[in-house]
């Protein structure tokens, strides 16, 4: 699932041990996030099956739609074009991953 232009920070509540775990990054790079689950699919080594996961990843792109078509202009993620990548030029994305008590 891909939610579009987020507003950071993503808060995981763990309620019973009155903790969270932040995620937060600079949407001027990657604007929206995805979020994915496993479910136990993977069954070759290191997961064995026994991979239950949340994931959430910041992304800039149209996610699994641009390797089979352009999108058409009507499309909500039609202006995605990702971040351009060049040979020796380093790409810094800023972020924080934290934990906090409550």
């Amino acid at each position: 699932l891909q939610v579009a232009e987020c507003k950071p920070p993503f808060v995981l509540r763990y309620a019973a041990q009155d903790a969270e775990v932040l995620l937060d990054w600079d949407t001027t790079q990657l604007p929206d996030a995805l979020l994915w689950i496993s479910n136990g699919g993977r069954s070759h080594a290191p997961w064995d099956g026994l991979h239950y996961a949340l994931g959430i990843e910041p992304d800039n792109s149209c996610f699994d739609l641009t390797s089979v078509a352009t999108p058409p202009e009507t499309h909500p993620l039609a202006k995605r074009t990702g971040i351009r990548l060049q040979v020796g030029v380093p790409l810094r994305i800023a972020y924080c991953l934290s934990a906090r008590a409550l």
